[in-house]
């Protein structure tokens, strides 16, 4: 059952209840409405508190999820493992990587993932600052480091649009750029 503040929508209605049949003896109410005005606030409160109090719950999983993502795509990229980066990006995924035109094809993301290790590049960590979003829809913002294994060769931000697909959020729309000048 559904709560809000504490209570359950069937025991607040039957408070309700109780409270306007004990009123209709004591002439508490002097008019019917105070006492639709009463039911209109529950019903408010039970409607759009219930979807605050959901909607931080399902923010909270999805922000858990895409960290968990990050980490996965970060070790797949020092592994080299192209099938499973393309594998975290949604089948209607564009990417626009700095200097480049957009990519739109999971095969063009796969060459270029395999092509950043010939440039030095032996691993990345993803640092993500903020995650915003509803439903099947996230917008992360974050930072990123890529190192040669031992030290720095590049530090950045990015932004990702999350989109869900069959159950799990996958990378919709990524682009990141270089804090170098």
């Amino acid at each position: 059952m559904k709560e809000c503040c504490g209570v359950t929508l069937n025991t607040g209605l039957s408070l309700i209840w109780q409270h306007y049949k004990q009123a209709a003896f004591t002439h508490k109410y002097k008019t019917m409405k105070q006492f639709i005005s009463l039911v209109f606030l529950l019903l408010f409160l039970a409607k759009y508190g219930l979807q605050a109090q959901t909607t931080a719950t399902d923010l909270e999983a999805a922000k858990q999820e895409i960290r968990q993502n990050n980490l996965l795509f970060s070790q797949a990229f020092t592994k080299g493992d192209s099938s499973a980066i393309v594998g975290f990006y949604h089948s209607e995924a564009k990417i626009y990587p700095p200097n480049m035109g957009a990519l739109n094809q999971r095969s063009e993301m796969g060459h270029m993932v395999t092509a950043i290790p010939g440039m030095g590049v032996k691993g990345v960590t993803l640092i993500s600052t903020e995650v915003l979003g509803s439903g099947d829809l996230m917008i992360e913002t974050g930072t990123y480091e890529m190192t040669d294994g031992t030290k720095a060769m590049e530090t950045g931000k990015y932004m990702v649009v999350w989109k869900k697909e069959n159950g799990k959020y996958k990378m919709y729309r990524d682009i990141w750029n270089s804090n170098l000048p």
